[in-house]
């Protein structure tokens, strides 16, 4: 089975749970920017959930399918298959010729595609997902482009229909826990984390997400000797507005880090839009 790509969308690229073959060599993560939402659409068709999937950024694009197969489009966007409007975070049968067109609306910032079978693409450090700065993994390292060509291999696929999770409600306060140098920051920087709404700065990518609007006081040196990061963790550079590195973030950094997402919340976290306003809370484990 192909699928061809008539629009490729704002931004669309293979993703799947994402590598931890390259992190001690410097190689980041990667993987989707929502795994939970990832992981859902797999199971939606019956597919490992590790299976690569299509991560849509917004703007999801136009595919055509030459086969009859089943997808799942996981998110809180819109799609219509030919011109009906089809229910997310469903299972959709579709058939040969049919054309999806996906729009993440205003709700969310990824949506995702799975396809009963798996999607071909290149292996890089034991996954599938794109890696753009390297030009590896996905389809030829780098976003989709019109006339694309997807072949899925049907075989590839426990076809159970099994599946466990649903799409909860938004997160209105994303939690954070305790970084390295959490205690190297003042009194005042810990409470206005978590008193202050901050705004997802328009220089927010698949790297990181920028925060506006509130500036933290910081450390007095403002920097670290280069340790380690994961997704998740918010540093604050000597001009004190935080940074949140995300999927495809260097595995270190040389600014301190006041916290780190909760792994549970980082998936609501990265679906905040550029505008979008984000509350904090202290989260003891």
């Amino acid at each position: 089975m192909k699928i061809e790509v008539l629009h490729p969308g704002l931004s669309t690229t293979i993703q799947d749970s994402g590598r931890i073959n390259g992190l001690a060599y410097g190689v980041p993560k990667g993987g989707a920017m929502d795994m939970s939402l990832m992981h859902f659409a797999n199971q939606l068709v019956g597919n490992p959930i590790t299976n690569p999937v299509l991560e849509f950024t917004m703007q999801g694009g136009r595919y055509r399918f030459d086969h009859n197969s089943i997808i799942a489009i996981t998110g809180r966007g819109n799609a219509k298959l030919n011109s009906e409007k089809i229910e997310l975070n469903s299972r959709i049968f579709v058939n040969k010729g049919d054309v999806l067109n996906v729009n993440s609306g205003i709700n969310g910032r990824y949506n995702y595609l799975s396809v009963q079978g798996r999607i071909e693409a290149e292996e890089f450090w034991g996954s599938f997902s794109t890696y753009e700065p390297a030009v590896k993994g996905g389809f030829k390292g780098r976003k989709l482009k019109k006339g694309d060509v997807l072949s899925i291999n049907e075989r590839i696929g426990n076809k159970s229909g099994f599946f466990s999770e649903t799409l909860n409600s938004k997160k209105s306060v994303i939690r954070i826990v305790k970084a390295p140098e959490f205690h190297d920051f003042p009194e005042k920087d810990i409470s206005f984390i978590v008193k202050k709404r901050f705004t997802v700065s328009l220089y927010s990518n698949r790297m990181g997400y920028h925060l506006d609007e509130c500036t933290l006081e910081g450390t007095k040196t403002g920097n670290i000797i280069s340790s380690g990061c994961i997704p998740g963790t918010i540093q604050v550079p000597s001009s004190g507005e935080p940074i949140v590195l995300m999927a495809d973030s260097p595995t270190t950094g040389g600014y301190p880090r006041i916290g780190v997402i909760h792994p549970e919340d980082l998936g609501d976290f990265a679906q905040k839009l550029p505008g979008e306003m984000v509350k904090f809370m202290w989260f003891e484990v």
